[in-house]
């Protein structure tokens, strides 16, 4: 699997994690460097980064979605055993990676929806293919979020509206709303090409059933509230000297981060004497984002909208 799928921006990520700074890091932690990917996924990026490790180390992986979190602990199972690392992989949401109060010194971020979701209709992700309106990360007994189906059956048109260009400032927004109260009324909106043949007959634009099916992902799934709440409190938890690297494929997404950042890299000034306070807790590891080469975006077009914001913790 992993020589065939190379994962975006790859290699800036594990630049991130160089010989160097692993080295510098175990230093200061003789317990071993314990390393937190918040989107594990079929663990293409884990892969490569368990196999820079060393016996000591740990490597905790959390996903959402059930089915993929099992094949990836298969799949590293092998290489984990190989180089000593303890693998640890968790069903749950970024806001447990917070909540369990583990120190990391490396996390990794590698948000919105992989290529295995859009590939497998059934989870009512993908436009291409008519199936039931899912769209849920977690789809086991424990998950508590309606399915995209529930989501549009129950939900007032002004909150639709919103959700349309808050999470994907969709221009039609006002006639697919009005059109999906209107077939709501006559029939349930149940199936992805039910809802793909709404969005085409009242959006003339083409991109427009792409975008709503990705603002109501994000809705349902509470995308950016546990974003939000990953990046507000992962210095918390970052040991010093440790690096954080969270790849978005998405300009909202992004500026989420960047925004939710910012005050960690800032030094806090005294009014009175304009004196340093308190120091930034972070720095940039790299000045701007990092994007894929062109390369990369023609052996991977997905890798064309990720962007890459890697972070060290100063002290």
């Amino acid at each position: 699997m992993h020589s065939e799928h190379i994962p975006v921006l790859l290699d800036p990520v594990l630049q991130t994690i160089s010989d160097e700074w692993l080295i510098s890091q175990r230093l200061h932690n003789k317990w071993g460097i314990v390393c937190v990917d918040a989107t594990l996924g079929l663990g293409w990026h884990a892969h490569h980064i368990i196999s820079r490790l060393s016996p000591w180390d740990t490597y905790i992986g959390y996903d959402r979605d059930a089915d993929n979190l099992e094949k990836a602990a298969e799949t590293l199972k092998p290489i984990a055993k190989e180089k000593g690392v303890k693998l640890i992989t968790e069903h749950a949401s970024y806001r447990k990676i917070i909540d369990t109060k583990i120190l990391f010194d490396f996390l990794l971020g590698d948000f919105g929806v992989s290529s295995v979701h859009y590939d497998r209709g059934e989870l009512g992700f993908s436009t291409r293919h008519e199936w039931p309106l899912d769209m849920r990360f977690d789809r086991t007994t424990q998950s508590t979020n309606q399915t995209a189906a529930e989501y549009i059956a129950s939900i007032s048109s002004e909150k639709l509206l919103e959700v349309l260009y808050k999470f994907w400032e969709e221009k039609k927004a006002r006639f697919i709303v009005d059109a999906i109260m209107k077939r709501r009324l006559v029939r349930p909106i149940q199936t992805t090409e039910d809802l793909v043949d709404i969005i085409k007959w009242s959006s003339f634009d083409p991109k427009s059933s792409i975008r709503v099916f990705q603002a109501i992902r994000i809705a349902i799934n509470h995308e950016f509230d546990e974003l939000e709440y990953l990046v507000s409190n992962i210095t918390s938890w970052l040991n010093a000297w440790g690096r954080i690297a969270l790849i978005s494929f998405h300009s909202l997404e992004d500026r989420l981060i960047k925004d939710h950042m910012k005050p960690f890299l800032e030094n806090e000034i005294n009014s009175w004497s304009g004196q340093i306070k308190t120091p930034a807790v972070l720095r940039k590891i790299s000045k701007k984002p990092i994007i894929a080469t062109e390369t990369e975006i023609e052996a991977n077009p997905r890798s064309r909208s990720a962007k890459l914001r890697t972070y060290e913790k100063t002290s």
